[in-house]
């Protein structure tokens, strides 16, 4: 269990200092055709970190290993050459994205995943939603797929960050 934690506290980290090498300006502004801004990939995260309600949710006793999809979990969102496509409830809008507002909802979200690492048996499914392709999860595997979502949206900041660079030095 403390892997788990210190795996949520690094995540949660690696999140805040990509989002460091933005500033309120450049959060906003398209790096290339086709992407999203940062403002769009944190407003996705906060989409997706309604995650925490479903650790909250109903819940049923598991009939298999608790960590049974994790692996597969980490293999499928970390591999970064693969496109994935959002469903439409986690879509980012348009924008414009304040910001600090953004932070400071990621940063409660975290720290709700961390509590709930902390607080909630891990080896229990929840029973309100199902991920596409993966069924139900444990909340051991709810938040491991929070944890790579992120690491593969850390990924795209960083690549954000870079092509803004770049057009700067360009511009």
């Amino acid at each position: 269990m403390n892997n788990l934690i210190n795996d949520i506290r690094d995540t949660a980290a690696a999140l805040q200092e990509a989002l460091s090498a933005f500033d309120p300006e450049s959060f906003n502004v398209v790096p290339y055709a086709g992407s999203w801004t940062a403002g769009q990939v944190t407003d996705h995260l906060v989409k997706a970190g309604g995650v925490t309600r479903i650790l909250h949710g109903r819940t049923v006793p598991t009939q298999r290993r608790p960590d049974e999809k994790v692996e597969m979990l980490r293999h499928i969102f970390l591999d970064f050459n693969a496109k994935m496509k959002a469903p439409d409830f986690i879509v980012p809008g348009d924008g414009p994205f304040v910001f600090s507002e953004q932070i400071a909802t990621l940063t409660d979200i975290w720290g709700g995943i961390a509590e709930s690492s902390r607080t909630l048996d891990p080896t229990l499914t929840c029973a309100d939603m199902e991920l596409p392709v993966f069924g139900l999860l444990t909340r051991l595997e709810w938040i491991s797929f929070y944890m790579v979502h992120t690491q593969r949206h850390i990924h795209q900041l960083h690549r954000i960050q870079t092509a803004l660079r770049r057009r700067a030095v360009h511009s």
